[in-house]
């Protein structure tokens, strides 16, 4: 037989085996197999992805409470540096107040006081207690006559520049106006107890009382006044160490868990989700360090330990501490009751010095 006629047979015979063998269709126990073996894999990838946001957002969480403190620390910090700033070697003047907030709190609110123009008005009248309209700053001396009596001393209006105008008032005037022409101007008796009221305008007079209109001329002005609306709740003498300052007040506090500052009387959320905010001042008197959580110069009430010795002063405090932690929610997405509470539970602490270690 021939090579090509046994090839053909073996082609027709096998033929129909392969062709048998390639129809076949997959048994169902393959089918089963290969289901199990895709869910697995699926089920590995989404734990693989789960655990990966998890982290992810875990992370990015630290990282942005990490910022926050870091925020909290560069805007509280430098305040607190530049506090009494201008105000010179005044122990007594209450640069710094800590108390807790709220009351009982462990949190803290503190207020920092600066000096925003290097001039200062004398009170040249006596100020009682009560409603104010006008406060005087200015009055000439008049020794021949002595009416109205002699003034205290630095009251007598001073013009250096030959504007008829007196040269304090007039730095304070356009101080004042070149800053929305309303200010708040604090009340100073020299012994640590001080006072706002709201300055929104000046006065100038002539030797009979009369308001001066316009530009004075050569020795016109005899006396002059600002205008101040308000009420104060305790009398000042003039003379002294009585004056009037133009200050920057600024406070730091926790509102929920939003730090909020406070800059001259106006509120403004800065920073949220914030747990805690602890300010503590180091105060040392007699080589002793004290820890004190409450420091209120104006109303002369301390809580320390141990206990000041003696009263109080500005130059005495050696630091001011402030310790801050995270506030995240405990829904934030992606963040297990774990994390939140672990986030939570870190704080900070940094000590930073006012100005006083300079001044004396």
């Amino acid at each position: 037989m021939k090579p090509s006629i046994v090839y053909k047979l073996f082609f027709l015979v096998s033929a129909p085996k392969f062709k048998q063998k390639n129809n076949r269709g997959v048994s169902l126990i393959e089918l089963i197999v290969g289901v199990i073996i895709g869910g697995i894999l699926i089920q590995l990838a989404y734990f693989a992805f789960s655990v990966n946001r998890e982290m992810y957002l875990k992370d990015a969480a630290k990282n942005d409470t990490n910022q926050n403190l870091k925020t909290v620390f560069e805007i509280v910090g430098p305040t607190i540096t530049q506090a009494g700033e201008g105000i010179g070697t005044d122990p007594n003047f209450p640069v710094i107040s800590i108390q807790p907030f709220p009351t009982g709190s462990t949190n803290s609110e503190i207020v920092v006081r600066q000096l925003k123009i290097a001039t200062r008005l004398r009170v040249c009248e006596d100020v009682t207690a009560g409603a104010q309209t006008e406060i005087t700053v200015l009055r000439s001396t008049d020794d021949s006559t002595k009416t109205p009596e002699i003034p205290p001393a630095g009251c007598a209006p001073v013009d250096g520049n030959g504007d008829n105008y007196p040269d304090d008032l007039a730095q304070w005037k356009s101080y004042r106006e070149s800053n929305g022409g309303n200010l708040r101007v604090y009340i100073y008796n020299g012994n640590g107890q001080g006072e706002f009221l709201n300055y929104a305008s000046e006065a100038i007079y002539d030797a009979g009382g009369s308001a001066i209109a316009g530009t004075p001329t050569s020795g016109q002005v005899a006396s002059a006044a600002i205008g101040v609306t308000g009420n104060l709740t305790n009398n000042y003498t003039a003379g002294g160490s009585t004056q009037l300052l133009i200050l920057e007040e600024r406070g730091y506090r926790l509102n929920g868990t939003t730090l909020q500052a406070t800059i001259d009387g106006v509120s403004i959320d800065v920073i949220d989700n914030v747990g805690q905010f602890t300010v503590t001042a180091t105060v040392i008197q007699n080589n002793t360090p004290s820890d004190c959580t409450r420091l209120l110069p104006q109303t002369s009430t301390f809580t320390c330990a141990p206990a000041l010795t003696t009263t109080y002063n500005w130059s005495q405090i050696n630091g001011i501490n402030v310790t801050s932690r995270p506030g995240i929610g405990e829904n934030t997405p992606g963040l297990s009751a774990s994390n939140v509470s672990q986030i939570n539970g870190k704080s900070q602490t940094q000590t930073f010095y006012p100005r006083n270690l300079i001044n004396f």
